[in-house]
């Protein structure tokens, strides 16, 4: 469905401008300074990099996956490839926001963690604590946030990052944080989640609207949803379709060994 209802429409169009140069870019910056990156990675990488009159044509990625699949490490070599100058936006703060302080700052330690292990050479591109990473050159700030959305208004805000979006029961933290884009160049909203057990919320909402595009219904939002999941419940028992709902369960074997 996002084939044929996105992807192939988005080739076909002749006002997009796919910026090849800072998409290979920002793959060679990951797969140096993080490690090798899977094929879906990349695909999913390539629709930020996709432009309309220098606006992002998709600018709410939505990612769901079964657990396991690294959401983290897809994501931070890419948030922290936008705050270098490789990028080249200034000014590009991003903000990592969950509804606990634990997986927003997991998600923090990933670039935190390269950075220390590579402390000599980065220095010179970074300057860094437990709680803020900082580009030299473009002054953009890579921070976590915690579940307090009173304190969070007025933040100037290069892209949003929403982790596990399953356990939100509302949209005032979403809202909080989404307030402050618009003011910097290329605004983007990214959600990263599993399923979980939370019904009728905002991932539901979300997925709802993901639906439909994927159906072919018009998207005016400018919404890429990259959804994993099995096709019945009757493929739970078929170790072969797992794929679906895991992608990286082929490159993984520990995850492959410990979802059996």
């Amino acid at each position: 469905m996002l084939i044929k209802n996105i992807v192939i429409p988005t080739l076909m169009r002749d006002d997009v401008f796919f910026d090849k140069d800072t998409y290979e870019k920002a793959i060679a910056y990951a797969e140096h300074w993080y490690y090798q990156l899977f094929m879906y990675q990349k695909f999913i990488y390539a629709f930020y990099f996709m432009y309309v009159d220098d606006h992002p044509l998709f600018r709410t990625h939505v990612i769901v996956m079964g657990r396991g699949n690294g959401k983290d490490g897809l994501m931070m070599p890419l948030l922290n490839f936008f705050q270098t100058h490789l990028y080249g936006v200034e000014n590009y703060h991003i903000d990592i926001v969950a509804n606990a302080e634990q997986p927003a700052h997991d998600s923090f330690l990933c670039a935190y963690d390269m950075l220390e292990r590579n402390s000599k050479k980065m220095s010179k591109y970074f300057y860094w604590n437990k709680e803020e990473i900082i580009g030299r050159k473009t002054h953009s700030i890579l921070r976590y946030n915690t579940s307090n959305a009173r304190t969070k208004y007025g933040k100037k805000t290069g892209l949003v990052l929403f982790n596990e979006l399953h356990t939100y029961e509302d949209f005032k933290q979403i809202n909080t944080f989404s307030s402050g884009l618009g003011k910097i160049k290329h605004p983007r909203i990214s959600i990263i989640t599993t399923q979980g057990v939370v019904r009728d919320g905002p991932l539901d909402q979300t997925l709802d609207v993901c639906n439909g595009i994927l159906n072919g219904e018009p998207n005016d939002l400018g919404y890429f949803p990259f959804i994993c999941k099995i096709d019945s419940d009757e493929e739970i028992d078929k170790p072969e379709c797992w794929i679906k709902a895991n992608p990286s369960i082929n490159y993984m074997p520990v995850l492959r060994e410990t979802i059996m």
